[in-house]
């Protein structure tokens, strides 16, 4: 009778740690598609918002990139350091 109840006790202890962890696991999944889904929509938003401003200002893509590479000074008031280099965009390997 005492060794009957210290199984039950045991698979009991074993569905609550069960249960435990599969929350745990649940909400880390949970929490982690609200943040994917939070910055695709951020990341998005701010495509279309360049892709606009790129058209109604005429910009080529490098004159878009240098835009907002001399908005970002600006708005740091030049406590900022980066590559002013002109990007290039990649080209295939020769066949």
């Amino acid at each position: 009778m005492i060794l009957e109840t210290l199984v039950k006790q045991a698979q009991i202890s074993k569905q609550i740690t069960t249960n435990y962890t599969q929350g745990t696991a649940d909400a880390i999944v949970l929490k982690a598609n609200a943040s994917a889904g939070t910055f695709m929509n951020v990341t998005q938003s701010q495509a279309q918002a360049y892709s606009q401003l790129k058209t109604n200002l005429g910009l080529t893509n490098q004159e878009l990139i240098q835009y907002l590479q001399l908005s970002m000074i600006q708005s740091t008031n030049g406590n900022i350091v980066i590559s002013l280099k002109n990007a290039q965009p990649a080209t295939p390997p020769a066949a």
